[in-house]
Formats: C-alpha cells, structure tokens, sequence
C-alpha cells in the first residue's frame, strides 16, 4: 500500500482538530443552558403557584431568578423573601411590603413601588430608572451607587440613611419626610423640595443652590457650610426652621 501523502496527513489533522472544536462547543453550549435551566428552576415553583392563584401572605417566600414582569402584586407581603435576581420590571408592587430583602441584582424598572414598605432593603448599585417610589418606605435602605434618575420620590420616606455625598440634583422630592439621615456634601442643586420636612439630618457642606424649598420644614438640621441657602432663601420659601 502506498504511503499517505503530507497533503492526506495534513487534512486528517485537520478534520481532528475541527471535530475536537465542534465537541469542545457542543460541550460547552450544554453547559450554559444546563445552567440557564437550573437558574430558571432556582425558585420555589410551589410559591409561584400559591402567588399565581392570589396568596398574598407572602412572607419568606423563595422568587430567585422569578419572571414576575408586568405581574399585578399590589398589598403583597413578601417581606424577608428571597428576590434575588427576581424580575419584576413593570410590575404593580403598590402598598406591597419588600422589607428585609435583597434586591440589589433584581429588575425593578418601571415597576410601581409607590406607598411599599422597603425598610431595611439592599439597593445596592440598583439602577431604578423610571420606578415609582411615591410615598414609598425608604427607611434604612442601602442606596450606595444606586442610580435614581428618573424615578418618582414625591412623598418619599428617608429615614436613617447614609446618604453621604449622593447626587439629588433636580430630583422632584415634593413633600419628602426625610430624618435622621446623613446628607453630608449632598448635591441637592435645583431639586424639588416643596412641602418636603428634614429633621434630625446632616446637611452640612450640602449644596442646595437653587432648590426649591417652597413651605418646607426643617428641625434640628445641620447647614453648617451648606450651599445656596441664606436667610433670604429661607425667607423667600418660607421656610419653618425649629
């Protein structure tokens, strides 16, 4: 028998490595939707069905990975329930209560989170573009990095927050009830403080040029150093300061 060529030995190795290639993605390509599958299945698919047929006694509930987008979940508790990387973009949240939860890695946007309870909640880095925070419970929240453009936060409650340096600037925050937070270098420039009430918050270094602090209230705050308040502002907006 003759002795294969170069040419013949040279195509054999190719074709190994191109099926060694097509194996090595195949594999690869089931790895990822066996991980895909598994993060679908993450949650408790028992709870789902319990919420699917109205329970709204929610509390503890295991929604890792959940679709919940554009669901109707108004007065639902779900307080200290598992939402990691829950979808709820667009969904109706009003008056539900989110409490002790984590969801820093969920999608909330647009989603209507207007009068929720969400004390004590990990906001962390959460990007909350047009969200409904309307009168919404923000009390001890972590808003480190959290990108609150476009959300609506008239009436909101802010309560026993670091909110050291963040950035409100423009923010409607009309009747807000913000206390004992720290707002210390805050940039509050050209917001929306109309009927708003701050007490027992650190202002100091904050910068408040050109807010409008039409009729609001301010008890035991600290200006020391801040920016754009004088006693003509404060007379011009008719601001009460105990």
């Amino acid at each position: 028998m003759a002795p294969a060529s170069s040419d013949s030995k040279n195509s054999r190795k190719k074709g190994c490595c191109l099926l060694k290639k097509i194996l090595l993605i195949a594999l690869v390509t089931g790895l990822f939707m066996g991980s895909s599958i598994m993060t679908a299945d993450a949650y408790n698919q028992d709870h789902l069905k319990q919420i699917a047929k109205g329970q709204r006694k929610c509390s503890g509930f295991d929604l890792y990975g959940a679709n919940m987008a554009g669901a109707s979940l108004a007065g639902i508790d779900l307080s200290r329930a598992n939402l990691t990387g829950t979808n709820f973009s667009e969904a109706n949240l009003n008056h539900a209560n989110l409490s002790d939860t984590d969801l820093s890695v969920s999608n909330l946007n647009n989603a209507d989170l207007s009068h929720a309870n969400l004390t004590n909640v990990n906001l962390y880095g959460k990007k909350l573009t047009g969200t409904n925070l309307a009168n919404a419970n923000l009390t001890n929240v972590n808003l480190k990095n959290a990108d609150m453009n476009g959300a609506n936060l008239r009436g909101v409650t802010l309560s026993n927050n670091n909110l050291q340096g963040f950035s409100w600037a423009g923010f409607d925050l009309t009747k807000a009830k913000i206390s004992k937070t720290n707002l210390t270098g805050a940039v509050l420039s050209g917001a929306i403080l109309t009927g708003a009430t701050i007490e027992n918050s650190n202002l100091s270094k904050a910068d408040l040029t050109n807010a409008n602090l039409q009729g609001a209230i301010l008890k035991s705050v600290d200006l020391t150093g801040a920016q754009g308040i004088t006693l003509d502002i404060l007379q011009k907006y008719k601001v009460k300061i105990d």
